[in-house]
């Protein structure tokens, strides 16, 4: 399934222009699956994804998904694609290649997924800095504030309407302290946790991981087994969604970008069919 089937099939409907039968689902039994096609990717795509599954002694088609992960990792919330005037498609993806346990999915995850992972530590390291100097200010204005309060609580008059004004300005102007810059998240990451990662990272977010911890997620493992998949929907189409936020106010998310790239075992897919 594409995106774009839906919109694109409503337009040819209002066209009058004539519908083809959407396509039968792919058969998790079918034995001989056609291969990917060489030569779809540029060329030092192509030769990555066949040095990693020779030296992983791994399929191509599973190598190219997690790359393709990875790419839209890196890309989604950078730009749109304009596939017509006036429709658009985010560059996030959710890219699945199943296969079963055993069979060196993690080598490759970790291998492909390994340069983004570190650069994403390098960005955390660099942020250090940042973070304890915005902390520290923070806890002393938080003190300065908490010292202007006992004093407006025992003022009258003129002196409280100015610790008052004084109370307000310090307030307005607490630092936020930056949250450890973070792009790709665990596979066991709860939808509310996911949401937060977004608001504090640009609005983007991706989970790579070999197994499929996170569509056990989806399908209720935190909810009474009642799926839970709003923000999922919404990130990847980029469409807005609200964060609620224990303790703090809620946030909202103009265009989220999700990533999936995962290797879920088949048997655990075609459990899927009930929920």
């Amino acid at each position: 399934y594409q995106k774009g089937d839906d919109s694109e099939q409503a337009d040819d409907e209002a066209s009058g222009a004539e519908v083809m039968p959407p396509p039968d689902p792919i058969d998790l039994d079918t034995p001989n699956l056609d291969p990917l096609p060489r030569g779809i990717f540029p060329q030092c795509s192509e030769n990555y994804i066949d040095a990693v599954a020779a030296e992983t002694e791994t399929p191509r088609e599973l190598v190219a998904g997690i790359e393709l992960g990875v790419i839209a990792t890196a890309n989604q919330r950078k730009a749109v694609i304009e596939i017509k005037p006036g429709y658009r498609e985010p560059l996030s993806l959710f890219v699945m290649p199943a296969m079963d346990s055993g069979n060196r999915k993690s080598a490759v995850v970790n291998k492909v997924a390994g340069t983004v992972r570190n650069w994403q530590s390098e960005q955390v390291e660099a942020q250090k800095p940042l973070i304890v100097q915005a902390r520290s200010f923070r806890e002393t204005e938080n003190a300065r504030i908490a010292e202007l309060r006992k004093r407006a609580a025992k003022a009258k008059g003129e002196e409280l309407a100015t610790l008052k004004g004084e109370l307000v300005t310090l307030e307005m102007d607490l630092p936020e302290v930056p949250t450890p810059f973070q792009m790709i998240a665990g596979g066991d990451c709860t939808i509310e946790k996911m949401g937060q990662l977004m608001a504090s990272n640009c609005e983007s977010l991706s989970i790579i991981n070999d197994e499929a911890a996170f569509l056990e997620i989806l399908s209720g493992r935190y909810s009474a087994g009642i799926p839970n998949l709003e923000l999922v929907l919404q990130a990847y189409s980029g469409s807005p969604h609200q964060v609620s936020r224990l303790g703090r106010e809620s946030v909202m998310l103009h265009s989220p970008a999700l990533t999936i790239a995962i290797s879920p075992q088949p048997e655990f897919l075609r459990g899927l069919a009930v929920k």
